[in-house]
């Protein structure tokens, strides 16, 4: 019988909580061990040792970890370029797994397991970088979110300023040139995402393809396919 192992990864800026489980055919899984590695070159190193040590004899061994904002990238890519099996799965297929498994408890340590409890029943596909484009796409995106969130601050800021008594003129001036310069900004950055899209063939096809359904403007769309990197995280 084929031995494959999972390691479950729950990361944080700081921390990775890893969990290494064994199939062990219809009966489920074999804990292995437990550990946490600080999130830096040297912990990935360290991970590697740890896992080597207790999966010699297994035919397989992934690492499955969640899409938690851009904390995850760096151990994924370290993984992928030292050609290891590495699955990234979106937060809410985790979520909803813990939920199907009816666990309440919530801990790093919990969750690295659930994580390699989900890679062994469930097998996930395997991950792919993004490619540049869409790395960058992605960055100029998740750039846009945080000036909009800034200007809408800004905005009611702004608001509340001019209800408030014996207000200074030159606040209101100041507050009045940040939003300019966020409208600004914004404008920018749209243009700049518009013409890497009007760039690339293929992913003006997709884009016009996903367009077809009523409600989804361009931003939104490119939002979307570039945090699942062209929908290869749903699979």
């Amino acid at each position: 019988m084929e031995k494959v192992v999972v390691v479950g990864i729950d990361i944080s800026k700081d921390d990775i909580h890893a969990c290494l489980k064994e199939s062990v055919g219809d009966a489920g899984s074999k804990l292995k061990g437990t550990h946490k590695f600080p999130n830096s070159h040297l912990g990935f190193t360290e991970l590697l040792y740890w896992v080597s040590r207790r999966s010699r004899e297994a035919s397989s061994v992934c690492y499955v970890m969640e899409a938690t904002g851009s904390y995850y990238e760096n151990l994924a890519y370290f993984l992928y370029e030292n050609h290891l099996k590495v699955s990234v799965v979106l937060a809410n297929k985790i979520k909803y797994y813990a939920k199907s498994q009816n666990l309440k408890t919530k801990t790093d340590k919990v969750d690295a397991s659930l994580i390699a409890d989900f890679g062994l029943s469930q097998k996930p596909a395997l991950w792919q970088p993004l490619s540049g484009d869409y790395r960058q796409l992605r960055d100029l995106c998740r750039e846009r979110i945080s000036l909009q969130q800034a200007r809408s601050r800004a905005k009611c800021q702004l608001d509340a300023m001019h209800h408030s008594h014996d207000k200074l003129a030159g606040i209101l001036r100041i507050k009045d040139q940040q939003i300019a310069l966020y409208e600004k900004l914004l404008l920018e950055i749209e243009q700049e995402i518009q013409d890497k899209v009007s760039s690339d063939a293929e992913l003006s096809r997709k884009v016009s393809q996903i367009r077809a359904v009523k409600g989804l403007g361009l931003l939104t769309i490119l939002t979307v396919l570039c945090e699942t990197n062209g929908f290869l995280l749903f699979g």
